[in-house]
């Protein structure tokens, strides 16, 4: 809740700080919903801690980096953010 109420926030949008942690909390949850299926929700069942193997990580690290990718590319050829130019113009009125 704490990310989605820092991006509701039209102020708080415009610090890149918070954008960072609002965003690093949103990979951390994911993250964390990843090793709570993976290891906490198998390990009452097999009695064994369940380690992912290197290709897994892997696999999720470049998952994630493609949506980093897709989130930048998308940011700079979509009308995601105002242009510069765009504030100078408005607030020239």
């Amino acid at each position: 809740l704490v990310p989605a109420v820092a991006f509701a926030i039209k102020p708080l949008r415009r610090i890149p700080g918070v954008l960072f942690g609002g965003a690093s909390m949103v990979v951390f949850g994911v993250i964390l919903n990843r090793l709570n299926v993976s290891m906490i929700g198998l390990f009452p069942y097999t009695g064994n801690i369940y380690v992912p193997s290197w290709m897994e990580i892997v696999i999720t690290i470049t998952i994630v980096s493609l949506g980093v990718l897709a989130f930048g590319v998308a940011a700079e050829h979509l009308p995601v953010f105002s242009r510069e130019e765009d504030h100078a113009s408005a607030s020239a009125s």
